[in-house]
């Protein structure tokens, strides 16, 4: 039976600048997305939601908020995280920059999934996290069995028809694989909105992480599975290291650090408090089949499903190579968005995605080096994306399927 664990609203105010409870990097921080929540005053339940194929994850509620009252019949908005993130990531900052307060202030009813493997969504109903068969998944999944399972769920408790759909990088990945995958659930979205989505890839990603993942990824790969590793960076995997080197303290130091391992770009540009809360709540943990899922497309330039090699391939799809994902059949309009600083989702990236779509339109942030955490991350992300998101989502709160053909975000 699925079910929910709710929290009562808090007096407390929101929206107000005040010193957080992470600002020290943990080994074991108790935080949870409904602590988080609770803790700003804001109405959380916590479901528990089983796909086809047996998994359980947790997808969190916001349904109210002391600036918007519980009420039936509110527009349903799901919040699809990036790779290695979890329902956290909306939650973040505590105040009303968040894009999870805001749509709740602004009257939506917003669900935020948990892929399966992260944190919070580590249950099947047979098979233990033991057994290598758990494991055995990537972003496919996620947008074939979680986000299904996830969109009938919250229409079914809700009693509503249609749903918007918002996803951040592998998010954005996930509503690409899902409306292309199950056609089915166009007419069940209103709007989908990618924030620097990985897809179609025609450039290489920087950093140290990526070049030595795309040239020796299969034998890292056969290295783990000799070893019985399937989950990669679970949560609290990067604070040992990071307390070390006091990222706490050295706020541009570890910026720097994070340009050169995984080619994340602004890092130093966030608020000081915001290194040691990013490290609290990130990574949150995959399989590695995921990650292999990305250097696939990335070394083959398809956006395709996953490569079991040409036997396996053969066994699964009837071809020696996986096919592409039918881009052609999305019929739910979607909005990309974009940063001109974004090394891993650029223009020309979109470009060529879009031209695949029926309904689509592109969305660049005209701001200087705009880069791709700076989707849930930058401190003025409300006035660069956010207050856009909201604007496009009201148009569609009305069932309008005419898309909006705005390209410049200021």
């Amino acid at each position: 039976m699925n079910g929910r664990v709710q929290f009562k609203l808090s007096n407390k105010k929101i929206c107000q600048q005040r010193e957080i409870l992470d600002n020290e990097i943990s080994m074991r921080n108790p935080e949870t997305f409904m602590d988080i929540v609770k803790e700003v005053g804001y109405d959380a339940e916590e479901h528990e939601v089983k796909t086809e194929d047996g998994f359980i994850l947790t997808v969190h509620r916001i349904l109210s908020g002391p600036k918007s009252s519980p009420a039936s019949g509110k527009p349903i908005v799901i919040l699809l995280h990036g790779l290695l993130a979890a329902s956290d990531v909306w939650v973040s900052r505590r105040d009303c920059q968040d894009l999870a307060y805001l749509l709740v202030n602004n009257g939506y009813d917003v669900w935020a999934l948990n892929f399966r493997g992260n944190f919070y969504s580590k249950q099947h109903e047979k098979i233990p996290t033991s057994d290598s068969k758990f494991w055995r998944f990537s972003w496919h999944e996620f947008g074939v069995y979680d986000t299904a399972a996830t969109v009938d769920y919250a229409l079914s408790v809700t009693g509503e028809s249609r749903v918007s759909l918002v996803g951040h990088s592998m998010g954005g990945t996930v509503i690409l694989v899902f409306l292309s995958s199950r056609p089915e659930y166009n007419s069940k979205v209103n709007v989908a909105l990618t924030l620097a989505p990985v897809a179609i890839v025609n450039h290489t990603f920087p950093g140290l992480f990526s070049s030595i993942g795309l040239r020796y990824g299969n034998q890292i790969q056969e290295a783990l599975k000799l070893l019985n590793i399937h989950e990669i960076f679970p949560r609290y995997s990067f604070n040992t290291f990071a307390e070390y080197i006091k990222c706490q303290k050295r706020n541009l130091f570890c910026s720097q650090l994070g340009f050169i391992l995984f080619g994340v770009t602004n890092l130093g540009v966030l608020e000081p408090a915001m290194m040691p809360r990013l490290l609290n709540h990130y990574p949150q943990g995959t399989s590695v089949e995921t990650l292999a899922h990305y250097r696939q497309i990335l070394h083959s330039g398809r956006f395709a499903q996953y490569d079991f090699g040409p036997i396996g391939n053969f066994m699964k799809y009837r071809n020696v190579l996986p096919p592409e994902y039918p881009l052609e059949r999305i019929s739910a309009p979607v909005v990309f968005y974009y940063g001109d600083g974004d090394p891993f989702a650029t223009r020309s990236d979109i470009e060529i995605t879009m031209k695949k779509l029926q309904t689509a339109t592109m969305r660049e942030i005209s701001y200087s080096k705009f880069g791709h955490i700076d989707f849930v991350f930058r401190k003025e992300v409300k006035n660069l994306v956010y207050d856009d998101i909201l604007e496009i989502l009201d148009v569609y709160r009305n069932d309008s399927k005419e898309i909006i053909n705005v390209v410049h975000v200021k």
